[in-house]
């Protein structure tokens, strides 16, 4: 322990070595100090399990902070899609790059808290504490903890999430579906077809997200009540958001024009290169997204 406190690790920009943070540079060099201290006093069993606990205690650590690195390159931008995973997702589906960074951002969440699961009781364990003790801290995690007279349920959580991300991806393949055999079989307009697959996914999003917060064991008149509250303040701050959401809408539905199209807006003019919702992207003559 003396000596690892001592090693300089980390290599730093300009090439030189730097050491561990001081935090654990000193707990490395007390806890080798103190454990040589009780074996020369004569404390034999105190000073073996001191060094029984840093050594599986450390090695679950490590074991566990491998795991929260590995959850968060999958985390970052582009990191779920060059794992195998991602590219068997992104050879064999419809999902884009900006969908697999959302996925991997779910999966690195779920990594991070399967690691909590996993290593928080062994740790406990190692320490002292008896399983049913960890089981019973566990039960009532799991079935309900209240605070006042809210309860909050982990395994409501999990379930809603859970529900929520099938409801999801049944949607998006209920999507693709729909465009790639049906309407593209019954040859369709572009338009047409892109709008109804827009508003099959919203309202598939939408339903899942009910659904999920059903799951979840929250009350929905409660959230009602909360939404019917803030509506008042938020519609005088979104505005121009609401106002944009309704245009798409009504773009999608009237289609005065469709992907593909030429079309002038103001000073703006090119070709319709997408229709959402949100927004319609447009590519002007320079090559320009607007």
């Amino acid at each position: 322990l003396i000596l690892m406190g001592l090693l300089k690790p980390f290599k730093a920009a300009d090439g030189s070595w730097r050491p561990w943070p001081a935090w654990l540079r000193y707990t490395a060099v007390a806890l080798g100090l103190f454990t040589i201290a009780t074996a020369l006093l004569g404390y034999i069993g105190l000073a073996l399990f001191v060094s029984l606990q840093v050594v599986v205690t450390g090695t679950i650590l490590v074991t566990a902070y491998i795991g929260f690195l590995s959850a968060r390159a999958i985390s970052e931008e582009g990191g779920f899609a060059n794992t195998s995973i991602g590219r068997w997702l992104s050879t064999n589906s419809s999902y884009e790059e900006s969908a697999l960074d959302q996925l991997g951002l779910v999966v690195s969440v779920a990594i991070n808290l399967m690691i909590v699961l996993v290593f928080l009781p062994l740790i406990l364990l190692m320490w002292g504490f008896q399983p049913g003790d960890i089981e019973a801290w566990g039960y009532k995690l799991a079935t309900g903890l209240t605070i006042g007279s809210v309860t909050i349920s982990v395994t409501g959580i999990l379930t809603g999430i859970i529900v929520f991300i099938i409801g999801y991806f049944l949607t998006r393949w209920f999507q693709g579906w729909l465009d790639g055999s049906v309407m593209a079989r019954g040859k369709v307009d572009t338009g047409v077809r892109n709008s109804i697959r827009l508003a099959v996914g919203y309202a598939g999003v939408a339903l899942a997200a009910l659904v999920g917060v059903s799951a979840a064991g929250i009350d929905l008149s409660n959230l009602a009540l909360v939404a019917g509250a803030l509506s008042l303040g938020i519609g005088f701050g979104l505005q121009n958001v609401v106002s944009n959401f309704v245009s798409g809408l009504i773009l999608l539905a009237e289609r005065p024009f469709k992907v593909g199209d030429w079309i002038v807006a103001g000073d703006i003019s090119g070709t319709v290169k997408k229709i959402s919702v949100r927004a319609t992207e447009i590519e002007t003559f320079q090559r320009q997204s607007v």
